[in-house]
């Protein structure tokens, strides 16, 4: 059995912005839904919500001061999650990362089960360079109602459905495989105006402003690659 999941927030730190919502599917190596979970949740960390995140998700405060206390939750999910063969998430350093720190909330312990990035660990043919979910489910035939998205339980179904397209231990093995930060050696905005930083967003390295560098983390597989093909320098972070 696998779970798949996906949160709504109201940001995107996950030790000071709260979960809003959880939808969890879990399902078998034919990717048919098992059962499913969902929930509006009140967190310790909830705050009033900004118009922006309500139009975003279409979640209110209303609904949240209906919702399930996190710690509900938490004892709802943690014994299905230590079940799970692997836990499945789009763009999955942003999830699990909501995962953990809520599961440390309540005192549960953190999971050691394999969470696969269905962003990162399947390998996506090249014609398809928009990552966004939506996006490349279109781009595989799947066809959702604009209304549809952006709701936990509807994005992890989703998901499944573009997962249904690849070969399930295939994407397990990649995500077991060791990872590696790398740097792309863009030039500042007054030297090129900007083109190698659009080169690197376009090539998923994405901006830190803390190191002020382009980063993305990949596969031991495809450093290589990934250097050699690069119209700028591009080197692994120590």
């Amino acid at each position: 059995m696998y779970i798949a999941i996906d949160f709504e927030t109201q940001g995107f730190n996950a030790e000071t912005d709260a979960p809003t919502e959880l939808g969890l599917v879990a399902f078998n190596d034919k990717f048919e839904e098992l059962y499913s979970l969902n929930y509006i949740i009140q967190s310790p960390l909830t705050k009033p919500q900004s118009n922006e995140i309500i139009e975003i998700t279409g979640i209110t405060d209303a609904m949240i001061a209906g919702g399930v206390q996190e710690s509900e939750v938490v004892e709802q999910i943690y014994p299905r999650i230590k079940e799970a063969k692997a836990i499945f998430a789009y763009n999955a350093p942003f999830d699990n990362a909501f995962l953990k720190e809520m599961l440390k909330r309540q005192e549960a312990p953190l999971t050691d089960v394999l969470v696969v990035d269905v962003m990162r660990d399947i390998d996506y043919p090249n014609r398809f360079n928009c990552k966004k979910l939506s996006h490349l489910a279109y781009d595989h035939g799947i066809v959702e109602h604009p209304d549809n998205l952006h709701r936990a339980i509807n994005d992890v179904r989703l998901m499944i459905k573009l997962l249904a397209k690849y070969d399930l231990q295939k994407m397990i093995s990649n995500a077991k495989e060791p990872k590696v930060l790398l740097r792309m050696m863009t030039k500042g905005p007054w030297e090129d105006k900007g083109v190698s930083n659009e080169y690197a967003k376009a090539n998923g390295f994405r901006f830190y402003p803390d190191t002020k560098s382009w980063c993305k983390e990949v596969r031991e597989s495809e450093v290589e690659q990934l250097i050699s093909g690069s119209k700028y320098p591009i080197k692994k972070v120590t």
